[in-house]
């Protein structure tokens, strides 16, 4: 069959996947004539990840589907820009616009271009009693973000082919590995109930935790926990205190519905308890703490120099920093009415016990950092591998279950939506929101781009003038709304979905393959 590709969106896919009755749901092949700059690429697996195999001009027939149980045909069209003074001043003043809409105390915003130099600027206040203005060397608390740090670290041991002893066996380290041989039952007795563990820890893999099917519950959503979080900022917590909270709060769930159950593999279910899991692994596995493995491997090799892991009793955010602000009645008052902030208006919230988080969420750093990071999660073949820094910017290799989830979560990265603009482009990074701080990094391989935002005020109440719907998070719609808009028109124009269309067109093989399975999962 031929297929005319000249009109679909960038780094779109066409999969081709066995179907339940073992034929290839594309029954021939098709043929595409390159257009201008484009190049195709053929994706299996483990190889030719990105390789163009033709160039301009040339044309390719694909007829025979034997040997792969998964094939990609990818045509990528790449987009440039330059950083220009104009640019500049539009996203600065994108940024006080941005800042005076949501109330932000301040926002720090850096971009670097494939590996030029990078620029980072900052408008508004990194303190508001004191009116210090706020520039990019003030660090933040990047929250959620420090999951790729810790997702990083657990993939290059596997690239290191590190082992653990089990049952007095040694045991490569993989995706694969089943997390009742990594941690020792000290901590899985913990998710026990009436002498039966609350999960298959058996089939329970590595990967689960790494990209949230695991069907552990989340800490932070238990009420305990959330109170503590508001009125006992202080209060430290081990990670078995931590892991306590995930299985009484599984308990108090299943209490109120019965047929509740989740087993490893059958839903996508974000949990910061995955990556103190997933830290616990790490320290088991190198006999260093994780904050230590994490400082070791990235942030002294990277010159990380403002990035810092931090550690229980240590509630201030070391060197110059942005103070964080929170209007906790407009976070609670949905779920708690006025019972935990009955106050409504902006407070400090600066000073926090990072324990409280671990390895979900407790490093801090600035947007040059941030940018460097970012930029490194984009292009991390030599520090994890071919194979498994393909798997980790692109989810769809290693979320097998094809699980529908907000962003498409791979392993520790995120497909950041852009929830702003109809347009579908692809991006990597992860967002981070921990009281007081909302920050983002975001890497475009298309685009050969690198954005990091952050702000010191987070979960707002809107300005009456800004629209109902506006979307949360704010670092995130930056970036894809004012940054990428500003800077690549033509890519943005090139990406828009017309009224009617699939999000992604490439992906319709991909979505019957869906629907043969009884799946609605959306990317």
């Amino acid at each position: 069959m031929l297929v005319n590709l000249t009109n679909y969106s960038l780094l779109g896919q066409i999969e081709f996947k066995h179907s339940a009755t073992g034929s290839f749901i594309a029954e021939h092949g098709f043929t595409y004539q390159l257009q201008s700059t484009d190049s195709l690429a053929i994706d299996t697996e483990w190889a030719n990840f990105g390789q163009p195999i033709l160039g301009t001009g040339q044309s390719i027939e694909f007829n025979q589907y034997t040997d792969q149980d998964h094939r990609f045909f990818r045509v990528h069209k790449e987009g440039k820009s330059v950083l220009t003074d104009n640019h500049k001043e539009i996203i600065q003043n994108k940024l006080k616009e941005f800042s005076e809409l949501l109330e932000l105390p301040g926002i720090s915003v850096g971009v670097q271009l494939n590996q030029d130099k990078k620029w980072t600027t900052a408008v508004g206040v990194a303190d508001l009693a004191s009116g210090e203005a706020l520039t990019p060397e003030h660090t933040f608390r990047i929250g959620s973000a420090t999951k790729s740090f810790v997702a990083m670290t657990v993939i290059q041991l596997i690239k290191q082919r590190a082992t653990y002893n089990f049952q007095g066996i040694e045991l490569p380290l993989t995706v694969s590995s089943p997390v009742y041989t990594l941690l020792d039952n000290e901590y899985l007795d913990i998710f026990t109930a009436e002498g039966v563990r609350l999960y298959d820890f058996e089939s329970m893999t590595v990967r689960q935790l790494l990209d949230h099917t695991s069907g552990i519950m989340n800490f932070t959503n238990a009420d305990d926990w959330v109170t503590s979080y508001i009125t006992a900022r202080d209060r430290p917590y081990t990670s078995k205190e931590l892991l306590k909270v995930a299985s009484d709060y599984e308990q108090v769930v299943r209490n109120a519905n019965p047929e509740y159950s989740v087993h490893p593999g059958s839903q996508w279910i974000y949990s910061n308890t995955n990556y103190i899991l997933l830290g616990l692994i790490v320290e088991t596995i190198t006999g260093q703490p994780i904050g230590k493995e994490i400082e070791d491997r990235w942030i002294k090799p990277l010159g990380l120099t403002s990035t810092h892991y931090l550690l229980g009793g240590q509630l201030d955010i070391p060197g110059e920093h942005a103070k964080g602000y929170e209007n906790w009645h407009n976070w609670t008052s949905y779920a708690y009415g006025d019972m935990l902030a009955p106050l409504d208006f902006d407070i400090d919230v600066t000073a926090f016990e990072t324990s409280a988080v671990g390895a979900s969420g407790c490093i801090t750093s600035n947007i040059d950092d941030l940018l460097t990071w970012g930029h490194t999660l984009g292009n991390a073949e030599d520090h994890i591998g071919k194979q498994y820094h393909q798997g980790h910017i692109n989810y769809r290799f290693f979320n097998h279950a094809h699980l529908p989830s907000y962003n498409g979560y791979g392993l520790g990265i995120a497909h950041e939506a852009n929830v702003s603009y109809n347009a579908d482009y692809f991006s990597i990074g992860h967002r981070g929101q921990v009281s007081g701080y909302d920050v983002a990094v975001l890497y475009l391989p298309d685009l050969k781009v690198t954005i990091a935002v952050m702000t010191n005020r987070t979960l707002l109440k809107l300005n009456p003038d800004a629209p109902k719907d506006y979307p949360l998070p704010q670092t995130v719609n930056f970036i894809h709304e004012f940054i990428v808009n500003t800077l690549f028109p033509d890519y943005i124009q090139a990406n828009t979905i017309q009224p009617g269309e699939s999000p992604v067109p490439l992906n319709i093989e991909h979505q019957r393959y869906e629907e043969s399975r009884g799946l609605t999962a959306t990317y």
